[in-house]
C-alpha cells in the first residue's frame, strides 16, 4: 500500500514474473502511473533483453494483460517446439560420445534414444523409442551407457551397452527382441562409434517390477539397482557385465 509521500509520488511499478524451468525465460510486466509508457520486458535469464511499450498511459490492466498473455504464449510455443526436437543429452565423462533423447511423436510424447559421437552430426544408432520416457547415464570411465526404459507405469528395465570408437562408417544394426516389451539395439555400428549390450535386467518386461538405477560402482563394470515390487520391500542389487549379452532372438537391419 502506498504511504502518503508515494502516493503524489510521479511512478509506482508492479511487477508480475512468470518463469519457465527450461530453457528458463523471465517475462515481467511493469505498470507505471506516471508518464512514461506502459512497459512488457521480457529476458532470457544470462542473456539479453527485449522490450515492448505501449504509448498510450491510460491502458487498462486488463488490456495489459492480454498482451503480456499473448507474448507469453508464442514463447512458451517457441520453447515447447524446441524442447520436444531435444529434450535432453548426456555428454559421455572423456567427450567422445553423446545420448540424446529426442521426442518420438510429432506431438513432443515419447522418447527416442539416439547414440552418437560427440561434435558436429554424423548419424548415429536408435537404441530405444517407446511412449513414455528414457533416461541414461555414463560410466565414469566413458565405456559403459546405461538406459533406463519406463515404457510404462508399471514396468521399468536396464540395459547396459559397451561402447567404443570405430573406424567404420557404414551404418549395421543388430536389435534383441523380448515379448510385450518389444526390441532394443543388441549391436550397432555408425559413423565412428560401436555400441554392444553388455546387461539386461532380469526377466525383461516383467508386471509390477521397475528397476531403478542407483549408481555406479568403483570397478566401472557394475552398478548399484533397487528393484521396486509393490506389497514387497525394496531390493537392492549389485548387477555385474563382463561380456555381451547372447541371445539366438536377434533382428538384423
Amino acid at each position: 500500500q502506498d504511504s502518503p509521500e508515494n502516493k503524489d509520488s510521479a511512478q509506482r511499478t508492479v511487477r508480475t514474473t512468470f518463469r519457465l524451468a527450461k530453457p528458463s525465460f523471465t517475462i515481467r510486466w511493469q505498470a507505471r502511473r506516471s508518464g512514461n509508457p506502459t512497459e512488457i520486458r521480457l529476458a532470457k535469464l544470462g542473456g539479453s533483453r527485449a522490450s515492448y511499450h505501449w504509448a498510450d498511459n491510460q491502458l487498462r490492466q486488463k488490456k495489459i494483460q492480454m498482451k503480456v498473455q499473448s507474448v507469453f504464449l508464442i514463447f512458451l510455443g517457441t520453447i515447447l517446439h524446441s524442447v520436444a526436437a531435444e529434450r535432453a543429452s548426456w555428454l559421455s565423462p572423456d567427450k567422445q560420445f553423446v545420448a540424446t533423447c529426442l521426442s518420438r511423436n510429432s506431438d513432443g510424447t515419447g522418447s527416442r534414444l539416439v547414440l552418437s559421437t560427440a561434435g558436429p552430426p554424423d548419424g548415429g544408432i536408435m537404441v530405444r523409442e517407446n511412449d513414455r520416457w528414457i533416461r541414461a547415464s555414463w560410466s565414469p570411465d566413458s565405456k559403459f551407457l546405461e538406459v533406463t526404459d519406463g515404457s510404462d507405469g508399471h514396468v521399468t528395465d536396464i540395459f547396459v551397452y559397451r561402447v567404443i570408437r570405430s573406424e567404420m562408417r557404414d551404418t549395421k544394426v543388430e536389435r534383441i527382441t523380448f515379448p510385450a516389451f518389444g526390441d532394443i539395439v543388441k549391436s550397432a555400428n555408425a559413423s565412428g562409434i560401436h555400441a554392444e549390450l553388455w546387461y539386461h535386467t532380469p526377466d525383461i518386461w516383467t508386471y509390477d517390477v521397475r528397476w531403478e538405477f542407483v549408481g555406479w560402482a568403483g570397478d566401472n563394470v557394475s552398478m548399484r539397482l533397487l528393484k521396486h515390487t509393490p506389497g514387497a520391500k525394496d531390493k537392492r542389487v549389485t548387477a555385474t557385465f563382463k561380456s555381451p549379452i547372447e541371445s539366438t532372438t536377434t533382428n538384423p537391419e
